[in-house]
């Protein structure tokens, strides 16, 4: 009787073993271990960089085309409180000669941060306190000079976030060609990225004189 208890009992934990082996056979075939570590080759990097470079530059481009169809509209009046004027650009050198310097962050929403910069011509009359005033000035200063302008790499896409203007030279066309102005004049219109009180100053000289 005993012989006989201990024979079942043998057989019953061979029973659980075989079950238990197959058990983990099947979640073995289920769940693979973690995939092997993927290293980025030299050049996978190279090609992704130049990829986000070209995308900037394509961006710029079309920035560039949307301000040169701007600069048909030379009648245009642009309201900057408390002052009218007109305002029109160029971009003798396109979009293909401008310098792109892109770099990495540590943010996690935007990755990276870029500054372009090209040269740019800008014409803008004096600011009038009134827009019918503007609106007769057909007397642009001509601005050259370079312009930078920050993107930020957002969900994958580049957005301008700020930009700046820096004027080598300021002209006035007298008698059919461009030649520094008569009498001393300041900048017509502030950059983007510089204080209201600042600009406001400049504005108030340009009008006054002093």
């Amino acid at each position: 009787m005993l012989e006989k208890r201990y024979s079942k009992g043998v057989a019953l934990c061979l029973v659980v073993l075989l079950a238990s082996c197959s058990h983990l056979q099947f979640w073995k075939k289920r769940s693979p271990g973690p995939e092997p570590l993927k290293v980025e080759s030299a050049e996978a990097v190279r090609e992704t960089t130049e990829d986000r470079e070209a995308e900037l530059r394509r961006v710029v481009r079309k920035q560039i085309e949307a301000a040169e169809r701007d600069a048909g509209q030379q009648s245009r009046v642009i309201r900057r409180k408390p002052y009218f004027y007109k305002e029109y650009a160029e971009y003798p050198e396109g979009a293909d000669s401008a310098e792109v310097v892109v770099q990495e962050t540590e943010s996690i929403t935007t990755p990276y941060v870029a500054d372009v910069t090209v040269s740019k011509l800008r014409f803008a009359t004096r600011l009038h306190r009134r827009r019918k005033e503007a609106a007769a000035d057909a007397n642009f200063l001509r601005d050259t000079g370079t312009e930078r302008i920050t993107f930020e790499m957002r969900n994958g896409k580049w957005v301008r976030v700020g930009g700046i203007f820096l004027a080598d030279k300021t002209e006035e066309k007298i008698d059919g060609e461009w030649a520094p102005p008569r009498e001393a004049v300041e900048r017509t219109v502030a950059a983007e990225e510089e204080k209201a009180g600042s600009w406001l100053k400049r504005a108030w000289r340009s009008i006054t004189g002093g």
